[in-house]
């Protein structure tokens, strides 16, 4: 039978309406004796601040992809998987309407041509055709090259204004020989009309003293109007002969002139169509040419062969370095908390092909970080403590483009200050 609540007796009244002291000063103690330990415990206590990144570990001298172009077709793989190659080494084609043969002869045709213009040759035989008509996309432009290195070199052959200036010269000679001898006529005549000149005299002298008749004296004076009339006429010739020769040089300057500003516009017109066509071809060749950039073993990314589907920016092989140098590692850390990075920060990091748990972890510090952000993305360059020992002393071996995650302790705050910073945060956000 359940106790009636409004039944009670003196001695249950004593017992529920009065707290025993002791436990509530123990309890109290208690409580507060945590709380300072928690407290306490959060000051002293301190947990690293870390921010998460992926890294990229590779040497000093990475290694360097080679990727189509375009789109297309493999013609031709002239290389084998983990093959030694050489700088510059053609590694294959990929297809396209041009033949390779005639576009490498092309190119030594075309450097052929550099040296002669750097020595100065200009050999008729320079434009011969080099191509049977397949060249594809650079037909045309070869065939404007051709076009004018045949203007150019005719307009060398023929000598058109060579010729006429030569022809003017002679010309020109031969008129300053008439004039030097015309200048030995004009002497001659000269003197002949000085000499009647003083037969006039005479015979003036004789008429005034009635010596002679005065039909003598017209007789001298008409011989001596035809001497002068010849040497006048020998001046008038003389100075004909002047200006015939001042008008051939003025030929033979025009001439020059022709000759020299049709020579430059040929000359310069062939230059252009030799250089356009030859950077024409070096396009061609970064289009369709797989070549290698530098020294090295060329590795396969798949396996390739004749007629294979390729994509444009597809890799298709990647060139392994003869020595990769130092060790290091690139980061790519978000914006977000990138500003709390900093040179000299310690960072772990965790491989995939090694998973740590198994082998540890690699040490290393940040030996810089960019200043700009790359499509949100800050890069930071790593240095390793013990190059590629692990936390275990494991020693990995070294592979490119190792990647992992790492993390990067950019601050040890104290458990105090992590349970303050959200109240101020809120407090904050209050006011």
């Amino acid at each position: 039978m359940p106790l009636d609540p409004e039944i009670r007796t003196g001695e249950i009244d004593e017992i529920l309406g009065k707290a025993p002291g002791g436990l509530v000063r123990w309890g109290i103690g208690v409580f507060f004796c945590v709380m300072l330990l928690i407290i306490g415990g959060s000051w002293f206590f301190r947990y690293p601040d870390m921010i998460t990144a992926s890294i990229e570990i590779t040497g000093e001298f990475p290694p360097v992809e080679i990727k189509a172009k375009v789109n297309g077709k493999i013609d031709t793989i002239f290389v084998l998987n983990n093959q030694e190659v050489s700088k510059n080494q053609i590694l294959g084609t990929i297809e396209n309407p041009a033949m390779f043969a005639e576009v490498l002869a092309l190119k030594k045709h075309l450097d052929d041509l550099l040296l002669h213009r750097q020595t100065k040759r200009f050999d008729e035989d320079n434009y011969e055709p080099v191509s049977e008509g397949r060249l594809g996309e650079l037909q045309t432009y070869y065939s404007f090259m051709v076009a004018s290195q045949s203007a150019f070199y005719h307009f060398i052959e023929i000598k058109y204004h060579q010729n006429k200036i030569t022809a003017t010269q002679t010309q020109l000679n031969d008129y300053r020989l008439l004039y030097n001898f015309t200048v030995d006529q004009r002497n001659t005549l000269e003197k002949d009309y000085q000499l009647a000149l003083k037969d006039y005299d005479r015979h003036v002298k004789l008429f005034d003293d009635k010596v002679i008749p005065e039909q003598e004296l017209e007789k001298v004076q008409s011989y001596l109007f035809s001497k002068k009339l010849a040497f006048e006429n020998s001046r008038t010739t003389l100075a004909n002969l002047q200006i015939q020769i001042g008008q051939l040089n003025n030929s033979i300057k025009e001439l020059e002139m022709q000759q020299k500003q049709q020579h430059e516009s040929l000359y310069s017109a062939m230059l252009i169509s030799e250089t356009n066509l030859m950077a024409q071809v070096e396009s061609w060749e970064q289009r369709y040419l797989l070549r290698s950039p530098q020294k090295g073993n060329c590795v396969f990314t798949r396996v390739w062969a004749k007629d294979q589907n390729l994509i444009a920016n597809e890799t298709v092989f990647t060139i392994l370095p003869e020595r990769y140098g130092n060790i290091i590692g690139t980061m790519q850390i978000p914006a977000s908390g990138a500003g709390k990075v900093e040179p000299g920060q310690k960072v772990n990091i965790r491989l995939d092909n090694y998973p740590y748990m198994e082998f540890g972890m690699l040490e290393g510090s940040i030996a810089d970080i960019s200043g700009v952000p790359e499509q949100g993305l800050y890069y930071a360059t790593v240095v390793f403590t013990d190059v590629l020992k692990t936390s275990y002393g494991k020693e990995l071996t070294f592979n490119q483009r190792l990647t992992g995650t790492a993390e990067i302790i950019t601050e040890d705050i104290r458990l105090f200050h992590r349970i303050l910073h959200p109240l101020k945060h809120l407090l904050h956000k209050n006011l």
